[in-house]
């Protein structure tokens, strides 16, 4: 196990990049909750980071490259099936973006919204455990390295 690689800060790092923009998505479906036809909003980005954390993952010496159809990008675009997809992947940290999806689910309420202020209370909630945990994660694998630079622990 590597003790610090730059790889698991750059993780660390569009984690808690994608996860206060979901706050702020959450927040704004929150002030929305009673405009007529709003739609709530989400951010999809934990597929798409591990499947590049698998992908760098694989490129590791003795890992193996195991191929995963579900993280195609476009799957129904290939004219035969048979044919492999080239540049289908994103493999790179540069290439990661996560996507704000609107909810086009029916509506909760007769003005057309359907954003439940309860599901994004509990939505907030969630990711700001997650955030916390993630940003605890990286402080201590910073803390590490700065003890390992001092030559010994802080007591």
């Amino acid at each position: 196990m590597e003790f610090f690689t730059t790889e698991m800060a750059k993780i660390n790092e569009k984690a808690l990049d994608s996860m206060a923009l979901r706050n702020r998505l959450i927040a704004s479906n929150i002030s929305n909750v009673n405009s007529p036809s709003y739609k709530r909003v989400d951010l999809e980005f934990e597929n798409q980071l591990s499947q590049i954390i698998n992908t760098q993952n694989s490129k590791k010496p003795g890992a193996s490259l195991q191929f995963q159809p579900d993280t195609l990008l476009q799957p129904n675009t290939l004219k035969n099936p048979r044919h492999i997809p080239i540049n289908t992947y994103k493999t790179t940290y540069e290439d990661f973006k996560p996507d704000i999806k609107t909810n086009d689910e029916v509506s909760l309420h007769t003005n057309g919204n359907n954003v439940s202020i309860e599901y994004e209370m509990a939505e907030l909630a969630k990711n700001g455990t997650k955030y916390s945990i993630v940003a605890t994660l990286q402080e201590k694998t910073f803390r590490g390295l700065q003890d390992v630079i001092k030559g010994g622990t802080s007591a």
